[in-house]
């Protein structure tokens, strides 16, 4: 099966998250990684990551999903602040209702940006150390 990888990253930590997840996936059926782009659309699975922005994720990120039809994605995104679930459920439901027709959204996630738990000061950014690349598999 074929897939892309396609993220915004304002901070660096969707990279990040991108870059792990390309890394446990067969690199030969990798046919796009990089921001959005209609070339990515020739894959048959989408890893598609975002940065939160005001609840959901960014204006290019919205357009691109806007255009994805007939695909399997799996949506991963970072957020700067919030520490409760309900929280990330929100956001990647704001998310998800930009996403074009008929498709199978194979997972989603969303998790604190850098920082496995919440901190004082949240909008600046934080000083701990990134975090690790996920251990799951597909």
């Amino acid at each position: 099966m074929t897939y892309s990888i396609v993220f915004s990253s304002r901070t660096g930590n969707t990279e990040q998250l991108a870059r792990a997840i390309r890394s446990v996936l067969p690199a030969g059926d990798c046919l796009y990684f990089g921001g959005p782009d209609a070339a990515a659309l020739a894959a048959d699975r989408l890893y598609i990551g975002f940065w939160t922005d005001k609840g959901s994720c960014d204006e290019a990120m919205a357009a691109f999903l806007a255009g994805v039809q007939n695909k399997e994605v799996f949506l991963f995104g970072t957020a700067g602040f919030g520490s409760q679930p309900a929280y990330f459920q929100a956001v990647l439901k704001r998310v998800q209702a930009n996403l074009g027709a008929n498709n199978t959204l194979v997972a989603a996630s969303c998790a604190r940006a850098g920082c496995p738990r919440p901190c004082a000061g949240a909008m600046r950014r934080c000083s701990r150390p990134p975090i690790t690349p996920p251990t799951w598999r597909p």
